[in-house]
């Protein structure tokens, strides 16, 4: 009997394979004439063994239990092919047969340590081999039913300061201190516009109403436009001066963003929120770099290409992004919000599922349309956030299967 125990950063998910036969020592499994466990046999068993795991073994983080979710329960031939690939429902022999069983727990930033009390024994099951799993880390360990060798503890204080929080992407100082200029000097410009639009107006009144006015009034009259005509000039000036100051701040504030970088960080938190175990605490991780009506759009097109359906349907974890090129198409420095920037960016991610100790891996290549905004939070400190974007292509790699060395 083999067992797996995975420490994620957003579960510890228990992974088992009991010969059949060593279960019929806890299980009251009838026999069957011809040796074999037939469809509609393994579908009445699997609620007996969901029933006998429950009783028989405790999952618990910082020694409070948790609730046990079972992903899968299979029942396998004796050729390791069967259960490192998915295959569909077969029927095995009584004698041979293995089952396998994928049960686990959500985590958080906060747990401590993790407990496992494994108390299924019979006298066919004396000991378990147990192997930790933790990233690509692995530790051997033996549970045996005497001098409570029956339970594992394993501290998760390291696993912790490793877990990627999630987090939003702020500007950087020089780049917020060049938007609060580009903002102060905007928010100038229609002032001193509606005062070159009332001084034209007052032009024009004064000169109309000289045509009515006697000699000497006429001349103090041109005098008086005169005036006005210079404050004009003076006043277009100083709007001209802000517009060509304006539009090196922009050019400036375009040289200093590192498309590929802020795409990489506000993706990498992206794929991050994907990986959470539960839908709410991805939705909230997403909130810190997307916008509103992307957000589940953009959680559906993503979790969708991470499935791998050879591998029943399993969502893979997603690894480090890497972001071969982003391409500026367009930008927009007239939002009231702040700066929006469109690339056309290519980036790739590796996804990864692993069971039993057989591990599948595939890349997948993104080409799309994205859209970066520059958006203030209630302290007036911007962040970038993902508010378009538009999938042109995913390419995905083939699965590849490799077994862990151990």
């Amino acid at each position: 009997t083999y067992a797996f125990l995975y420490v994620e950063p957003n579960e510890i998910r228990l992974e088992t394979l009991v010969p059949l036969a060593t279960l019929s020592g806890s299980l009251d499994i009838a026999s069957d004439p011809t040796g074999k466990l037939d469809l509609k046999q393994q579908e009445e068993l699997k609620p007996k063994i969901e029933e006998l795991f429950r009783k028989s073994i405790q999952l618990k983080t910082d020694g409070e239990s948790t609730q046990v979710e079972f992903d899968r329960i299979e029942f396998f031939g004796v050729a390791i092919r069967d259960f490192s690939k998915n295959r569909p429902p077969q029927v095995v022999s009584m004698a041979n047969a293995r089952v396998g069983v994928i049960l686990s727990i959500a985590r958080t930033s906060s747990d401590k340590n993790v407990e496992l009390k494994w108390e299924l024994f019979n006298e066919f099951l004396y000991q378990v081999s147990l192997i930790l799993v933790q990233g690509e880390n692995t530790e051997q360990n033996t549970l045996r039913q005497v001098d409570e060798q029956n339970v594992l503890t394993y501290s998760l204080d390291q696993n912790n300061e490793d877990r990627l929080q999630p987090t939003s992407v702020f500007l950087s100082p020089d780049l917020q201190a060049h938007l609060d200029l580009l903002h102060e000097m905007q928010s100038g410009i229609p002032c001193q516009k509606r005062t070159f639009f009332v001084l034209v107006a007052c032009l024009i009144l004064t000169v109309t109403i000289s045509t009515f006015l006697s000699r000497d009034n006429r001349i103090k009259s041109y005098f008086l436009s005169v005036f006005i005509l210079l404050c004009i000039l003076f006043t277009a000036l100083i709007i001209n001066s802000q517009w060509t100051i304006q539009q090196s701040i922009i050019v400036e504030f375009e040289s200093m963003v590192n498309a590929e970088e802020i795409t990489q960080q506000l993706l990498t938190q992206v794929y991050q929120a994907v990986n959470e175990r539960d839908e709410t605490a991805t939705f909230e991780a997403l909130e810190n770099v997307v916008s509103g009506p992307l957000l589940r759009e953009m959680y559906l097109e993503i979790r969708q290409s991470l499935t791998m359906e050879a591998q029943n349907g399993a969502v893979g974890q997603a690894g480090a992004v890497e972001v071969e090129s982003c391409e500026l198409l367009s930008n927009n420095f007239d939002n009231s919000a702040g700066p929006e920037f469109r690339y056309l960016c290519r980036w790739n991610v590796p996804g990864r599922v692993e069971h039993w100790g057989h591990i599948h891996e595939r890349t997948n290549s993104y080409l799309a349309e994205i859209q970066i905004s520059a958006e203030p939070d209630d302290q007036g400190q911007y962040l970038w956030k993902t508010t378009e974007l538009e999938l042109q292509n995913v390419d995905q790699k083939p699965i590849s299967t490799s077994v862990r060395k151990f």
